[in-house]
């Protein structure tokens, strides 16, 4: 209803006045009083609808800009997350980092590697205990460097070396340092990190091993080029007092025969018979040439030991190219005799037929000197433990379809079956301290496999011997 119409309304009850009307008159009033508030309410809520609608959208678009921005952040954290993870996976180092407690909270791969033991189960352990579990004895102590409950010593490991025997059955050499974590100046644990040297101590080692060898050798040659000049003294002396002794011989045997016949006085004839008993002719007859005879194998076993010497100081160019290897087999158990010939034969069966070997000579020199010096080890300890007196060291050679094989075989002590699996890793012995270094077969591995893409291969049995089956390839590049 229109305000006009409401009006209209109200004049015609003004002019026809009655209580009716006025009653119906106050009851169009308050209706329009009414309809007027209702409109004006109306139009509040409408106006207040529309400003909700506009803060409604304005707010909508701000959450809207926020949750885009949180995404560009978590996608970025997550893109952070990503490549830290990616970068500590990376490190070639191990990295354990741990809390206050003690507790494992952060392992990367190279750790798991270089343990052998994968991060769930590395979580599982104490630190202190893990090491403790893997240090050998003589490292055992080292376990405290762990032991969060000395922090001091916790976090004062400064490229500190240890021996391990890793959850692999793999021996290796670690250099650990650690350090704190801190955020905001207070420490939150310690993060350890450590070095697999192994490989690198090996090529230290054989690279010093290798220097010495050269530096022997040297030495060596300059003791066969001393020794073989006043040899040829001593030779050619030899022989001619054999040429000599035969014919002061023939002389003697002349001048008695002339003696006889001239028949000269008794007193003549007591006096060379005399004479000759005192310097017991006869025996010197008989025992002279025996002696110069022995003269002349002694000389000649110094001459193959002075060439020996020669051949094993200078066996050529260290690059590789085709050598005699059973020349090289005989000059290193030449060299070697002084080690074995009182606990030992060494018997040589070498293929004549054996060709020309793609090899470096002077390694393969040091391989076979290596396996000749651990059989008279292990032959030595057998006859220590009272098991036989004089053991036998035999070496073969045979030339084969696609190689050329080295066999190496005693009868000595031979290796526990436990200890089969570890025979090449380095630094690795069962001798007495100050005995071995346990770098001798890891060399020899070394060397066969890596150097010259061979194969070495070991069969022994405890208390019975030892065998070692090299193959090289007898073309370059066969295998």
């Amino acid at each position: 209803m229109n305000l006009a119409v409401m009006l209209n309304i109200i004049a015609r009850l003004l002019f026809f006045e009655s209580d009716i009307n006025v009653f119906l008159l106050i009851l169009l009033i308050v209706a329009g009083v009414l309809g007027v508030a209702y409109a004006l309410r109306v139009k509040t809520i409408n106006e207040l609808n529309r400003k909700l609608e506009d803060t409604v959208r304005e707010k909508t678009a701000e959450l809207m800009n926020l949750n885009s921005r949180l995404e560009i952040m978590n996608a970025a954290i997550d893109a952070e997350k990503e490549y830290f993870r990616v970068t500590f996976e990376s490190i070639e180092d191990g990295v354990i980092a741990l809390d206050l407690e003690g507790n494992v909270i952060l392992v990367n791969k190279a750790a798991e590697n270089i343990l052998g033991i994968e991060e769930e189960d590395i979580k599982n352990y104490q630190l202190v205990a893990l090491f403790e579990s893997m240090l050998e004895d003589n490292d055992k102590a080292k376990s405290k460097y762990f032991d969060v409950s000395d922090f001091d010593e916790f976090i004062s490991m400064k490229n500190v070396q240890m021996i391990i025997n890793a959850k692999d059955q793999k021996r290796k050499i670690l250099q650990v340092n650690s350090s704190e974590i801190k955020e905001h100046d207070a420490v939150q644990g310690v993060v350890f990190i450590f070095k697999d040297k192994t490989e690198l101590v090996a090529i230290e080692n054989q690279l010093a091993v290798s220097q010495k060898m050269e530096s022997i050798g040297q030495l060596a040659a300059g003791i066969a080029h001393e020794i073989n000049t006043p040899l040829q003294y001593v030779s050619d002396n030899v022989n001619f007092l054999d040429h000599s002794f035969y014919y002061v011989m023939e002389y003697t045997a002349l001048l008695k025969k002339t003696l006889d016949e001239l028949d000269p006085p008794e007193s003549v004839k007591k006096n060379i018979e005399d004479k000759e008993k005192e310097y017991d002719l006869e025996y010197l007859k008989e025992e002279v040439p025996n002696a110069l005879e022995q003269t002349h194998i002694g000389i000649q076993r110094v001459s193959r030991i002075v060439l020996s010497m020669k051949d094993f100081a200078h066996p050529g160019t260290k690059e590789k190219s085709y050598y005699d290897l059973n020349h090289g087999i005989e000059v290193t158990a030449n060299i070697t005799r002084n080690k074995w010939k009182y606990i030992a034969d060494l018997e040589l069966e070498l293929d004549p037929k054996l060709p020309n070997v793609y090899c470096s000579l002077d390694q393969i020199n040091q391989v076979i000197l290596n396996m000749i010096l651990n059989s008279v080890d292990a032959i030595d300890e057998k006859i220590k433990a009272g098991l036989y007196e004089k053991g036998t060291i035999r070496i073969k050679t045979e030339n084969r379809e696609k190689d050329v094989e080295i066999v190496i075989w005693d009868d000595g002590i031979g290796i526990k079956e436990e200890n089969m699996h570890r025979v090449f890793d380095p630094f690795y012995t069962t001798k007495e301290v100050g005995k071995g270094t346990g770098q001798g077969l890891a060399i020899c591995h070394d060397i066969i496999v890596n150097k010259h893409k061979g194969r070495i291969l070991i069969n022994s049995r405890y208390k019975e011997g030892t065998k070692f089956i090299i193959r090289l390839p007898n073309s370059e590049g066969a295998f």
